[in-house]
């Protein structure tokens, strides 16, 4: 995801160089790791990236847990 990123060029609406990052990123269920959503956030990026389902039960079998 990082290399991706790193080649984008988000245009501008006037004149000007493009900008290298974005405001948002939409991503798919094949992206959701903990490095690549602390990457985005290192670097100011939103992240839009649904979870998997197995991530979401797993999370909700750790907290029923006591």
């Amino acid at each position: 995801m990082a290399a991706t990123l790193d080649q984008v060029r988000v245009p501008r609406a006037r004149a000007g160089r493009p900008r290298t990052r974005p405001d948002r990123v939409l991503a798919d269920k094949g992206y959701p790791s903990k490095a690549n959503r602390a990457w985005l956030r290192t670097r100011g990026i939103a992240a839009t990236i649904p979870e998997r389902d197995d991530q979401i039960a797993h999370r909700v079998r750790r907290r029923r847990r006591t």
